[in-house]
């Protein structure tokens, strides 16, 4: 009798045992699946968001700006040839573009906003608030509100870029072309200088002609 009760222990306590080891490897099974399916969900999210913050990371406004530091300070009198030279350098900067023509916004799965403002701050370095020919005005009009870059871009081309502002650039390239002196008494300076202003025109879309430098040597 006392066998059999012995037996009967034994069978219930290896029945529990087995229903412990079944328990504890399902458990197992199941963490391994979510595990598996969190690294699923982490490998699944999209190159571009490290893509994104890794050029944050790697041009920092700090970065940005010293890129920029060449460029010259904006005025009213030098939108084409200050954009021109923008642009010459945004182009080497991965995305830059892409921020400036608006084609990434905050809308687009590249969109990167520490990188956007970035671009903003180091643009805006290089607007001339204190000069004779300041666009002060504009920096005030830019700051009021949050905009994007490709919208501080878009309120300075529309402020300094039209008919108008070019046509006076135009005149103001003409004016100084005619205020060089032709018996400089560095000649190499002179012809920098002349090089210098025939490149504004370039950027204007009407590079002065040999002839117009000659007539402003006669008048000399």
């Amino acid at each position: 009798m006392v066998d059999k009760t012995d037996s009967q222990a034994g069978a219930n306590e290896a029945a529990k045992r087995s229903r412990r080891t079944k328990k504890t490897i399902v458990i197992q099974q199941t963490q391994a699946e979510n595990t598996a399916n969190d690294d699923n969900e982490i490998d699944d999210k999209p190159d571009y968001e490290s893509d994104s913050n890794d050029i944050g990371k790697q041009y920092s406004f700090h970065t940005l700006a010293k890129l920029l530091k060449l460029v010259p300070k904006l005025t009213t009198q030098n939108y084409y040839s200050w954009s021109a030279h923008v642009i010459s350098f945004l182009q080497s900067v991965l995305h830059a573009m892409e921020h400036l023509e608006g084609v990434y916004n905050p809308d687009h799965p590249k969109w990167s906003c520490p990188f956007d403002d970035a671009l903003t701050n180091a643009v805006q370095g290089t607007i001339d608030t204190i000069g004779k020919y300041n666009v002060n005005y504009l920096m005030i009009n830019i700051i009021r509100e949050y905009l994007t870059f490709g919208q501080v871009w878009s309120k300075i081309k529309n402020s300094l870029g039209d008919k108008a502002t070019r046509a006076s650039c135009w005149l103001a390239l003409i004016t100084q072309l005619g205020d060089t002196r032709m018996f400089h008494a560095n000649a190499q300076k002179l012809i920098q200088e002349i090089r210098t202003i025939q490149a504004e025109g370039s950027t204007l879309g009407r590079p002065f002609a040999d002839n117009t430098c000659k007539r402003s040597r006669a008048r000399d």
